[in-house]
Order: C-alpha cells, then sequence, then structure tokens
C-alpha cells in the first residue's frame, strides 16, 4: 500500500465531538509502504525525520529531499496533504490546552500495512520536552492490538521492577469509526541496540519476574496457544503444511518429555527497532504482542533472529547452530542451570520458530511464500536435523522455588 492508497484512510482521522486543527504536511517516501508525512517548516521537517527514520541512507534520502524542495519550490518534489479537522487536542493536549505542544512539528509515519496496520503521530514539547507519540488504529482490525498495548502500558506502570523501562502512558481514547488511538510520552533520543548487553539481560529478567509459572511444556499456555492456533489455521493453509507444522508439534512435545520448564511474560517483538538505549538505560515500546505466560526465549531468539530473517540468505543453518550455543549460554545466565531452559534450548527453538509462522499467518489470513519471515523461519525448520543438538529428550524435573523470581504483581 503506497501513500495515495493509504491516505483515504488518513483523511477520516477525526474526533466526532472537536473542532479540529487545520493541518498542512508533505509526505516523503510516499511510493514506499511506509510514507512519512512531515511539517512544512524545513528544520520540522527534518527532526521528524530524525525522530522516525533510523537507516542511514533512507535518512539521508529524506533530509535531502527535504532541502531540495525548500530552495526549488518549484520542482514540487514533495506533494503536500491537507487535514481539515486534525484531532489535536484529543490526541496530545489532555488538559484541554495547547500550550505543552509544538503543532507546527506534527509528523506522521504510516506503519506497515496489513488489518494490524498503524500509524504514529509525533508532537514535538513547545518548551523542548520529550513531547508526546500517538498510536492510531489505520483500520478497525487493529483496534485490539491499540487496547493491548495500552492495556500492557497501564498495568505494567504499577511494578516497580518493570516501569522504568516503558514509556509512560497519558491516555486511551477512541476517535471516528471507532478507530482506537492512545497517548504516550516520547521517549529521549538514545539509539536502537544492535548488539545484545547488560541492559538488554537487565530487563528480560525484570520482565521474567511478573508471575512465572512452572509446568511440563505440553501443558503450558504457550504450548497450548499454538496449538489453538495451528488448528484455527488448518482451512487458510493446506493440508501438507498442517501436517508439518503438526510434526513439529509432535516433536516438541517429545523432546521436551515432561520436564518441569518455566514460563515467563514476554514482549513479544523484542527487536531493535522497538528498543532505545539511553546511557545504561535500555527503554521498551510496542507492547501488543506482550504474553503473560510464554516461550522463555522467545525475546532473545526474536532479538536474533528477525533482524537476520528479513535479510535474505542471512538465515542458515551454521547460523542457528551458532545462536544456538549463545542460547545455552544465556539461559544459564539468565535463569539458572536448574529451571532447565537451557537443556530445552532445542525445542524451544523450534516452538519459538512456528510460533512467530503462525502468527504472521493468522495476523494476514494467508500464508504468503515469499515474506522473508515466513520464508527463512520455515526453511529452518526443514532443516531442523542440521541445527538441534542430537539430544535426547530432557528427563522428567520436579518443580521448585525459584527465588530470582518474585511474585510481586498480579497480571491478566
Amino acid at each position: 500500500m503506497n501513500f495515495a492508497e493509504l491516505w483515504p484512510l488518513l483523511a477520516d482521522i477525526s474526533a466526532e465531538s472537536e473542532l479540529g486543527k487545520r493541518l498542512t504536511l508533505k509526505v516523503i517516501y510516499s511510493e514506499r509502504k511506509q510514507a512519512l508525512l512531515v511539517p512544512i517548516d524545513m528544520q520540522q521537517a527534518h527532526n521528524a525525520v530524525n525522530f522516525f527514520i533510523h537507516n542511514p541512507i533512507l535518512a539521508y534520502w529524506g533530509h535531502l529531499l527535504i532541502k531540495l524542495d525548500h530552495y526549488l519550490p518549484l520542482l514540487h518534489l514533495l506533494p503536500g496533504v491537507e487535514f481539515k479537522n486534525f484531532p489535536l487536542n484529543t490526541l496530545f493536549a489532555t488538559n484541554g490546552s495547547e500550550s505543552d505542544i509544538n503543532a507546527r512539528g506534527i509528523a506522521i509515519f504510516c506503519g506497515s500495512p496489513g488489518p494490524l496496520q498503524k500509524i504514529t503521530i509525533h508532537c514535538p514539547d513547545a518548551a523542548g520536552g520529550l513531547g508526546k507519540v500517538a498510536k492510531v488504529a489505520v483500520h478497525e482490525t487493529a483496534n485490539e492490538a491499540i487496547q493491548k498495548e495500552s492495556h500492557w502500558l497501564e498495568k505494567l506502570s504499577y511494578s516497580a521492577t518493570i516501569s522504568r523501562f516503558l514509556p509512560q502512558l497519558l491516555q486511551h481514547s477512541v476517535l471516528k469509526h471507532e478507530r482506537h488511538c492512545l497517548t504516550m510520552k516520547s521517549l529521549a533520543e538514545g539509539i536502537s541496540p544492535r548488539t545484545f548487553g547488560i541492559a538488554h539481560h537487565t530487563f528480560l529478567r525484570a520482565l521474567a519476574q511478573q508471575k512465572p509459572v512452572f509446568s511440563e511444556w505440553k501443558d503450558s499456555e504457550a504450548h497450548l496457544r499454538l496449538k489453538r492456533r495451528i488448528d484455527a489455521l488448518s482451512a487458510i493453509v493446506g493440508d501438507d503444511v498442517v501436517m508439518f507444522w503438526q510434526e513439529v508439534v509432535s516433536e516438541i512435545e517429545q523432546l521436551t518429555a515432561r520436564a518441569i520448564l518455566p514460563n515467563f511474560m514476554i514482549h513479544g517483538d523484542f527487536a531493535t527497532w522497538n528498543l532505545r538505549q539511553i546511557d545504561a538505560d535500555l527503554f521498551v515500546f510496542d507492547w501488543e504482542y506482550a504474553q503473560t505466560h510464554g516461550n522463555p526465549l522467545q525475546d532473545f531468539l526474536h532479538f536474533h533472529l528477525i533482524p537476520q530473517a528479513l535479510k535474505p540468505g542471512e538465515l542458515t543453518s551454521a547460523s542457528m547452530s551458532a545462536l544456538l550455543k549463545q542460547t545455552v549460554a544465556y539461559a544459564d545466565n539468565q535463569y539458572g542451570k536448574d529451571a532447565g531452559v537451557s537443556k530445552a534450548s532445542g525445542p524451544l527453538t523450534l516452538h519459538y520458530l512456528l510460533d512467530t509462522i503462525t502468527f504472521y499467518v493468522e495476523s494476514s489470513g494467508y500464508l504468503e511464500d515469499k515474506h522473508p519471515v515466513l520464508h527463512s523461519y520455515s526453511k529452518m525448520l526443514q532443516q531442523r536435523t542440521q541445527w538441534l543438538p542430537k539430544t535426547t529428550a530432557l528427563p522428567k524435573t520436579k518443580s521448585a522455588e525459584h527465588p530470582r523470581y518474585d511474585t510481586e504483581l498480579e497480571i491478566s
């Protein structure tokens, strides 16, 4: 979906009960799937590119277009769009005042197309503070994702161990046509770390403290959720695909046997583009895919594998073998050997791959063979004998108290 296709949906952004503000923006990357709408003011437009675009080549191109459009206006390089009734107060001024917001700096980024598509709107602070960010569902099918993220930002704000890693939720509201949105404090400028470090360990350890449970893996909520999803997708994908998925599920159950394994809260999309590191502090956003009881290796594996899967040819059996060794070391350090996670790293990695594949299919409503993640992850499942360690089923272990996990927050 390019900008021309998306614009009719964006044009409907308004609030039923307010006379909004007239707002004119210019469009960069209009032929891409993820267009960016920037302010008319040149410096504000540069700031918008810096805020949203982290790919250096793409950012350079955006800055160049802004300069050319400013100094050579007759070329009309950047098309302009106008909102006649932009819901400024509904989105950003929680007290009905515009004194703390910079309307001239508003920029809009269009998220990945599909039924879960959302737009992100940044409004800088007039006094130079952090500003505010709003996320709006483009389609009604994205409303649930907005509601989930609002839920988790509010719920986790009460946890002393995890709240310091989160952006502050300001409000959850509903715009015209029943499209949900949330508004939160903007994060300070930082880097999107590409290397897994101490800050990542610290965050995931804190997340694991949110009411963990221990069970046989075949009876865990994460595994049962995967099996239910496969059953629901049987009408969408072919019989051969379902049989292959069920074969992998059976293998996971055989390899984990009756071992008692932990089920931890997971972020669900723990990737570099959803993280900001400022000095030693890590800030994590996009919480719409969080789960209370999930695969204890989910976030670690996702951080390392999803960038490789998006680059053709990078994810191979050799790279999977190397990552599995890192995963064992991570699990021993993070959870302790007595938790059994490191011994189950092979089947839990299988679970992560299949869970991600089925999630993508469920979200889009069909199996897209050429999708880079689906293609790469499916290939790794097919080649699993080449990278899985040659081990027998795990022995049955006893559920025990694990003192490194507290029970401070009741999550639902």
